[in-house]
Formats: C-alpha cells, sequence, structure tokens
C-alpha cells in the first residue's frame, strides 16, 4: 500500500497520525514509544525490534520521475 503515498501525507506519511502496528508480531509486546519502531514490509522482524508497517514510499519522488518519464510525449 505504500506505492502510494509520499512521505509528507498527513495520514499515512513518515510523521504522519496513522500507524499500522499489524506486522504479524504478535510474541512481542507492542512498544509504548512510537520513537522505537522500525518501519518495514509485512513480517519483517528482527531480536529486540518492533517492526509497523511502512506506509508511506520512502522512493516517491523517484516513483513519479518515472511516471513522467514514461507518460512523457
Amino acid at each position: 500500500m505504500n506505492v502510494l503515498f509520499a512521505p509528507e501525507n498527513t495520514y499515512y506519511g513518515e510523521e504522519g497520525s496513522y500507524i499500522m502496528f499489524e506486522n504479524g508480531q504478535d510474541d512481542i509486546p507492542r512498544p509504548d514509544d512510537p520513537e522505537t519502531l522500525w518501519f518495514g514490509a509485512w513480517g519483517q522482524s528482527a531480536a529486540g525490534k518492533y517492526h509497523a508497517r511502512l506506509t508511506w514510499n520512502p522512493y516517491f519522488v523517484e516513483l513519479l520521475d518515472n511516471i513522467r518519464e514514461v507518460t512523457a510525449d
């Protein structure tokens, strides 16, 4: 889902109001401090880290550039 959203998106973006915690990590508790979250794809995990889903596209500008290049006259 992150392909569609810029990091500046006010809801899904990097500083957005929505955090998708559902990442298949039922075995460790969700942290209280959002600053301790690691963001990544579904199912990503590492010992001692809680991964939330990445909801924005860190390559959004590059994607737009590619779309413009492909659709240019």
